[in-house]
């Protein structure tokens, strides 16, 4: 099960699929929400992408990972299993987020940065590119 917005359905062929060269753009039958996957990105079973979401090439989603709605997926980017991406967050090319971790909303991930599994960077925070942050770490804004 898979949630796309306020839509929940079994897998992506359930939504309304618009091929680009660089991915695909999902909208729901009803056209209230989409969001875009680019090309060979893989999203978790349970996983929920908000509306207005843009998930880049190469990416995967681990399960039930939560990306808040109008959030930016850089390409070649992972998040771990059971992590959550707060709305409008940017998380930059080639960075990792580790498992049960949360980002809080407009916070800026930088690209190639690792952030360790069950850490908390607050709202409207900012990671440096290539920065390293290590296991169960807390960061506020």
């Amino acid at each position: 099960m898979l949630t796309v917005g306020h839509l929940k359905v079994k897998d992506v062929t359930e939504l309304r699929a618009t091929w680009r060269p660089d991915g695909n753009q999902y909208t729901s039958p009803d056209g209230l929400c989409a969001v875009w996957i680019g090309a060979r990105s893989t999203i978790g079973d349970g996983s929920k992408i908000g509306a207005g979401s843009e998930i880049g090439a190469h990416s995967t989603i681990g399960d039930g990972s939560t990306i808040g709605a109008g959030s930016e997926i850089g390409a070649h980017s992972k998040i771990g299993d059971y992590s959550e991406i707060g709305a409008r967050s940017k998380i930059g090319d080639g960075s990792k987020i580790g498992a049960g971790s949360e980002i809080g909303a407009h916070s800026k991930i930088g690209d190639g940065s690792k952030i360790g599994d069950y850490s908390t960077i607050g709202a409207r925070s900012t990671i440096g590119a290539r920065s390293k942050i290590g296991d169960g770490s807390k960061i506020g804004a």
